[in-house]
């Protein structure tokens, strides 16, 4: 790739008084990009670092690398380091109006908005075209203006009336307001007196960014992956996007970038890139083999879906079936079981391979025995998880399901499948505990029967699946805030703790599931040494209640033994058994 780079583009160095002037006119942010997002400790350092380089009298300062699309005689586009220009700009905004010296402000007015000039074809314009959903919001007038009025200043008046409103801390305008009020604290604290014109002429001839500048948008992007630096990195899906969006007739192109921003905005950055993954999944329901952008490029494209229109549309189609379904289940008109597992398993369990299945059943038959399906492809990828499959194996098995699905004519086909599948004999070679020749079954109840089970990933999720059984579905709010798992009896006790529980006692039973409650807040250290009675009064029901029903059944003891764990110990293990398997051994669970 780097032979590539010098073959066809040569990196140049472009200060900031020539990016800023007619030598390129204007800038313009692809729809692709994200939303301006620094915060104030960006703006702090960028400044910071400026400023120390101006006072250290340092010949140059670099910013880093500028990534341009030629798209006209004097219009660029921004594919890297649209977050640093953006906040050079209100920078010098914030300059310009609270500057003393009428040349200075009229110099960064000629920097932040192009005049034109008729003769030269070029027109009137802001120096950076900034972001649609700002521009409608007027937000670009208090930066980029041929006016010299104050608009830094009456943005903050603004902003603090009330008169322009952010949404919250991820909002654009928000990160506008702060690069504004810092860098408004920066000029008073170190640019007052006249210092402000020494800086501006350092800021324009001396700090530089290497820039290169290229004229096809999918090695722009290429380059992008190679050359990114400060700013967030472009994900997988900022890159599809741009390519598909690149694919689209230019007429059209903003509202399908309006889709995805509103799918972006509704569900977060995070979650558009599980959408994306999912994508991948459902098409070419394998592993992955190699990088997400490789697949779509070398297995998707052309051969299960066209780039551009087709791309957008299977995008939303996906993204609006997770956010209904996983991401807001109670959106749904489906029962309260339904929206009360899926949101545990989204929230407790730790990988999302269960989801593209789920997303598959519902493209197919809608609601239609949703409830059913969730139920056993809950209790398959937890069989799975707590038996010890590989990733790569579990991958594969809730693959075949989405197979399944495809293959299927009706819902009740897929449950019969499912059925058969959770009642099958486990190989040999399967789980973890490779030295035992057994069904999911025994393998399962060695797994919850464990005298580590406390370490083990899925412990949590499994206390929360026992607590869901006995709540009151119709009424139940979901779990929610820091949720802990304690010790009934500590793992390091007192003396009072230990002349009832022998060493063996405390080696094969403290960490066990017999052991462990619930907790809805932080552990707190001191507690471990409390007596029981203590310990359930003032730590475990502090104000007489819990939310967790498991733990609300020790309130019922006066003392903690071991008969009293072991019993417990069997109870919540025949629980388990009954939910998974449908069946109870009293013999099981014995420590």
């Amino acid at each position: 790739m780097t032979n590539d780079i010098d073959k066809r583009v040569k990196p140049d160095n472009y200060d900031i008084g020539k990016l800023f002037s007619s030598a390129f006119g204007v800038f313009k942010i692809p729809q692709f990009q994200r939303p301006f997002s620094w915060k104030e400790d960006n703006f702090d350092k960028l400044f910071e670092d400026i400023y120390a380089s101006f006072e250290n009298s340092k010949e140059e300062y670099f910013l880093g690398p500028l990534l341009l699309q030629k798209e006209g005689s004097k219009a660029y586009s921004i594919i890297d380091g649209q977050q640093r220009l953006m906040s050079l700009a209100i920078l010098l905004a914030v300059i310009k109006d609270h500057t003393k010296s009428d040349e200075l402000r009229k110099s960064i007015s000629r920097s932040l908005y192009e005049e034109g000039d008729k003769h030269k074809d070029l027109p009137s314009a802001p120096r950076i075209e900034i972001w649609e959903d700002l521009k409608v919001r007027e937000i670009d007038k208090y930066i980029f203006t041929p006016s010299e009025s104050k608009n830094t200043i009456n943005f903050l008046e603004t902003v603090k009336n009330g008169v322009i409103k952010y949404s919250g801390k991820r909002d654009p305008v928000y990160s506008i307001y702060k690069a504004i009020e810092v860098f408004t604290d920066k000029y008073r604290t170190y640019l007052r007196d006249g210092k402000d014109d020494e800086f501006v002429t350092y800021l324009y001839q001396k700090v530089y960014f290497v820039g290169i500048v290229t004229y096809n948008l999918p090695y722009a992007i290429k380059l992008f992956n190679v050359l990114n630096t400060r700013g967030m990195p472009l994900t997988p899906g900022d890159i599809l996007k741009a390519v598909n969006l690149a694919e689209i007739d230019e007429k059209d192109r903003e509202k399908y970038a309006k889709i995805w921003r509103d799918i972006e905005n509704g569900i977060g950055r995070e979650n558009v890139e599980k959408v994306i993954e999912f994508m991948r999944t459902l098409l070419l329901k394998t592993k992955a083999k190699k990088g997400i952008i490789d697949e779509f490029e070398q297995n998707i494209f052309g051969n299960l879906l066209k780039r551009g229109e087709e791309f957008f549309k299977f995008f939303k189609e996906i993204a609006d079936i997770y956010r209904a379904t996983i991401i807001e289940p109670e959106s749904l008109s489906t029962t309260p079981q339904y929206k009360n597992l899926v949101s545990l398993m989204r929230d407790y369990i730790p990988f999302d391979g269960w989801i593209s299945p789920l997303i598959a059943h519902y493209r197919k038959f809608e609601l239609n025995k949703i409830d059913r399906f969730l139920t056993l492809l809950e209790k398959k990828t937890v069989i799975e998880w707590v038996v010890g499959y590989t990733p790569s194996r579990r991958i594969a098995s809730l693959n075949e399901i989405i197979r399944n699905i495809e293959n299927s004519d009706s819902a009740n086909q897929v449950i019969k499948k499912l059925n058969e599948y959770l009642s099958r004999k486990l190989p040999r070679e399967m789980g973890r505990f490779q030295s035992y020749d057994r069904s999911e079954l025994a393998l399962f109840k060695i797994a919850v029967n464990e005298s580590d089970f406390y370490s083990e990933k899925y412990s949590k999720y499994l206390l929360l699946r026992l607590d869901l059984n006995i709540v009151d579905q119709e009424s139940f709010g979901g779990y929610g805030g820091v949720i802990t798992i304690e010790h009934i009896l500590p793992q390091n006790p007192p003396p009072e703790w230990v002349r009832k529980f022998s060493e063996v006692d405390r080696e094969t039973l403290t960490n066990a599931i017999g052991n462990l409650v619930l907790l809805g807040r932080r552990k707190n250290s001191s507690a471990r040494n409390f007596s029981f009675e203590d310990k359930k009064n003032k730590y475990f029901f502090k104000g007489g209640m819990t939310p967790f029903h498991i733990t609300l059944e020790i309130k019922k003891y006066q003392e903690w033994t071991p008969k009293l764990l072991r019993e417990r110990q069997n109870r919540l293990i025949n629980t388990l058994l009954q939910l998974y398997f449908g069946v109870s051994d009293n013999n099981e669970g014995q420590t």
